[in-house]
């Protein structure tokens, strides 16, 4: 989102140094009296020009730490100058500093507050720092400004769901709509999402069915679907969805992992090990998928892989103190005790690392069977 920002925040800082600067763009009718008045001024703002060329120059070079000082640098020569600053705050997202982004946008905001990209930057760097309620105010007044543009509607429709307000997110969603209803199938999958997470299924239904005429093709509208069908426990067609679903969009694991866990729980093995071959062909580095499948085997009781996917998980995710729990699960059920307690032990120091009493109850409670 914050992509929206860098064209108009890091390549026009240094046109507006031009020209607001008084010294250069209004001469004064002392000028004659005051050269060095006036070198000085052309030195500042050719210094200044240089910081922010070179500060653009890092930021395209994905070197934000270095752009970021620069910025800073041409802040201390130009500290009235809100788009240096809405540029400092870009860089501090970038490398995930809300808090720090946040205080520079509304730096910004203060000294150019009718600027719509400023408040939807604050939004989203609101959101991010855990303060959604700012937020919804931030895009509420990026809407003001800019009230056509879409990103702003759908900024604060996601604060609104993290708010828990359902019924005012789907409003926000039905003004996007309003404004683009040609490419709007995903938003009607999204407002779909959001019955859905209310529990109102027969709803998402009608409205799904109703638009999906208009987007024969469109995946955000089908998936919803198949979920809603599924909450509706009609796994037939809850599935006969997912499938049409994954001929529109072969290359995405989720669809194969909802399809092999419905076809998991309605005892069809065959099927679901289909299907979890399907979503590691589509995802093969992916640790989610990798830990899908190891659970599905091992509940089938294929220990050997299971082993071998549960490796694959703590290579891919070697953070993760679920993949070496599991890992240790599986070893034990295989009598290999001694690598089950190895496991045990890396994914113990895990969930310390993260304050996770119940995972570490759980490792202590295998460890003392395994010792």
């Amino acid at each position: 989102m914050l992509t929206r920002l860098l064209s108009t925040t890091l390549a026009t800082a240094a046109l507006s140094l031009s020209a607001t600067s008084p010294a250069i763009a209004t001469p004064s009718p002392l000028a004659s009296r005051e050269p060095r008045l006036i070198s000085q001024a052309a030195s500042r703002s050719q210094q200044l020009n240089t910081l922010l060329e070179q500060g653009r120059e890092l930021a395209d070079a994905g070197d934000y730490g270095r752009a970021l000082t620069v910025y800073q640098q041409a802040a201390q020569l130009a500290s009235d100058n809100a788009r240096i600053f809405s540029g400092i705050g870009y860089l501090q997202a970038r490398q995930r500093n809300f808090t720090a982004a946040v205080a520079a946008y509304q730096r910004a905001i203060a000294l150019e507050n009718d600027n719509s990209d400023f408040y939807f930057a604050l939004g989203y760097s609101l959101a991010k720092a855990g303060d959604p309620a700012g937020a919804a105010q931030a895009y509420q007044n990026a809407i003001r400004l800019d009230p056509e543009n879409p990103e702003n509607y759908l900024g604060l429709a996601v604060v609104q769901m993290r708010l828990g307000q359902f019924d005012a997110a789907i409003q926000t969603y039905e003004g996007v709509i309003a404004r683009d209803p040609a490419n709007s199938g995903g938003i009607y999958g999204t407002i779909a999402s959001v019955l859905l997470q209310q529990g109102e299924s027969q709803r998402a239904v009608q409205l799904l069915e109703q638009v999906m005429p208009r987007y024969p093709n469109e995946v955000k509208l089908r998936l919803p679907l198949a979920v809603a069908y599924l909450q509706q426990g009609d796994y037939d067609r809850g599935l006969q969805a997912l499938e049409e679903v994954a001929q529109l969009d072969p290359g995405n694991p989720q669809i194969y992992l909802q399809m092999a866990r419905i076809h998991e729980e309605r005892g069809n093995i065959d099927a679901a090990n289909t299907a979890f071959r399907s979503a590691s062909i589509a995802a093969p580095n992916d640790p989610n998928v990798a830990f899908a499948q190891g659970n599905f085997l091992a509940n089938q009781g294929m220990h050997i892989m299971a082993t071998a996917r549960f490796r694959e998980v703590t290579q891919l995710a070697p953070e993760n103190p679920e993949g070496f729990y599991r890992l240790a699960l599986v070893l034990a059920d295989r009598n290999r005790r001694e690598e089950a307690i190895t496991a045990l032990e890396q994914a113990r120091q895990l969930y310390q690392q993260r304050g996770d009493t119940a995972g570490l109850q759980q490792v202590d409670a295998l460890l003392t069977e395994l010792r």
